[in-house]
């Protein structure tokens, strides 16, 4: 039986982190069965930002939960709850991908790209 996990998408300019950059998330919404995988593309235009962050907001929330940390040319780190069946990519300085492994009902949400300067 075929059953659609959702899978939100948006960008997230964050004051004070990345004003005067673009971040884009050209994807909007993207459904797939249990147990698949999505890839969650992000991009951003100024190779300053060195930082990208990936957030989640469940439908009944208001607060963002931290998701993964990339710093281009240093790591990736995914936070524990997220650690077994989330990655990250980061192919180059402007773009980066979040991928669910193995889509489940309860991943369904929101999911915010943010561009920070390294600090």
């Amino acid at each position: 039986m075929w059953r659609a996990l959702g899978v939100f998408l948006g960008f997230q300019l964050l004051s004070g982190l990345c004003s005067g950059v673009t971040v884009t998330q050209k994807e909007k919404f993207i459904a797939i069965q249990n147990g698949s995988k999505a890839r969650i593309p992000c991009e951003h235009d100024d190779e300053s930002y060195m930082t990208v962050l990936w957030y989640q907001q469940k439908a009944a929330e208001r607060q963002l939960q931290l998701v993964a940390t990339s710093i281009y040319g240093n790591s990736e780190e995914m936070e524990k709850k997220f650690q077994n069946r989330y990655s990250v990519a980061r192919p180059g300085k402007l773009n980066t991908s979040l991928t669910i492994k193995l889509g489940m009902a309860e991943d369904t949400a929101v999911y915010f790209c943010a561009a920070s300067k390294a600090q």
